[in-house]
C-alpha cells in the first residue's frame, strides 16, 4: 500500500484502542451534558415554583431517559472492555502454553527419532519453510551436505518429502497431551483444564455437544460450547468422568450454567478417586469413588 511522504502508518490495534477511548469520552460527555441540563431544569422550576407544561414535562422525561440510556451504555462498554482484556490475557496464556508444548513435543520426537544436533537444526529450518539453498546459506555449508542430512532425516522419521515431514510433526503435536509446568505445592490452578493435561474420559451421552468442551480454558460464548446431553422428561442422572491434569486437593468444583435457561440441573454431586492408568470403562464401573 502506497503512503504519502511524511505520513506514518498507525497500527490497526492502536486505531481501535483510540477509537474506543474517543467513543467513551464522547459518551461520558453527552451523559454529563444531559445530567447538567436535567439538574438545571429541575432547579429553575423549583426556585421559580413554575409548574411544568405538557411539552416541558415530555422534554424532561426524554432527557432523563437519555441519561439512563447513556449510563447503561457506558457501563456496558466498560464491562465489555474488561471482558476483552481478560479474554486477551487468557488467549496469551493459551498461546504461551501451546508454544511450550510444541517445543516439548519436538524435543521428545527428536530424541525418539535419534536425530543428531545438526539434523535437528536442519529439521527446524525445514519446518520454517526454508529451501535447501537457504538452509545451506544459513548454516554456511554446502547444499550437498544439506541434501544428505535431509535424506538422513527423512529416513529416520520414515517420510519421503518435506510435506510428509510437516504432516508427521503436526500429527505428533495434535496427538500429544499438553505438557504445562506443574503447579507448585500449595499453588491454586485449574486441574480440569485441557492446558493442564486434563482429559474427558466418558459421559452419559453427548447428544448435543461434546464433553471435551468442559475442559476448555475460555468461557463458553453460548450453550453449544459446553457439554449438553440428551433431554429427558423422566428423572435421570447425567455424569462425566474427567481425568485431572495432575494429582491435587480439590478446593472447589465450578459448574457454569450461565447459558442454560430453564433446563439446568437442580443439584450436582462430585466424586473422586485416585486411579492412574485405569481404563475409562473400569472407572465407570468402579465402587472406589468418594463424594
Amino acid at each position: 500500500m502506497d503512503t504519502q511522504p511524511g505520513m506514518a502508518q498507525v497500527p490497526p490495534r492502536a486505531l481501535s484502542r483510540n477509537a474506543v477511548v474517543l467513543g467513551m469520552a464522547l459518551l461520558l460527555g453527552c451523559m454529563a451534558f444531559f445530567v447538567i441540563d436535567v439538574i438545571v431544569d429541575i432547579v429553575e422550576h423549583g426556585l421559580s415554583r413554575t409548574p411544568y407544561g405538557a411539552s416541558e414535562l415530555v422534554h424532561l422525561v426524554f432527557e432523563i431517559l437519555a441519561v439512563g440510556g447513556l449510563s447503561y451504555a457506558a457501563l456496558t462498554l466498560r464491562a465489555y472492555l474488561r471482558l476483552s482484556r481478560a479474554e486477551a490475557a487468557r488467549s496469551k496464556e493459551t498461546i504461551q502454553m501451546l508454544r511450550g508444548n510444541f517445543d516439548a513435543v519436538l524435543r521428545e520426537k527428536f530424541d525418539e527419532w535419534g536425530l543428531t544436533a545438526a539434523e535437528r537444526d536442519v529439521t527446524l529450518l525445514i519446518i520454517r519453510g526454508l529451501s535447501g539453498a537457504e538452509i545451506a546459506a544459513a548454516r554456511n555449508t554446502a547444499q550437498g551436505t544439506i541434501k544428505a542430512q535431509s535424506t538422513s532425516i527423512f529416513r529416520k522419521i520414515g517420510v519421503g518429502s518435506k510435506t510428509e515431514l510437516m504432516s508427521a510433526i503436526i500429527d505428533e503435536f495434535l496427538d500429544a497431551r499438553p505438557r504445562p509446568e506443574p503447579l507448585a505445592e500449595g499453588a491454586r490452578g485449574d486441574l480440569a483444564s485441557v492446558l493442564r493435561g486434563a482429559r474427558a474420559l466418558a459421559c452419559s451421552d453427548m447428544f448435543f455437544s461434546r464433553m471435551d468442551n468442559l475442559l476448555l480454558p475460555q468461557p463458553a460464548p453460548h450453550m453449544g460450547h459446553g457439554w449438553e446431553s440428551k433431554r429427558s422428561a423422566l428423572p435421570r442422572e447425567d455424569g462425566v468422568v474427567v481425568a485431572l491434569g495432575q494429582p491435587g486437593r480439590l478446593d472447589e468444583i465450578v459448574l457454569d450454567t450461565q447459558h442454560v435457561k430453564g433446563n439446568h440441573p437442580e443439584a450436582a454431586r462430585g466424586e473422586g478417586r485416585y486411579g492412574p492408568g485405569a481404563e475409562p470403562w473400569a472407572l465407570t464401573r468402579s465402587d472406589a469413588w468418594r463424594s
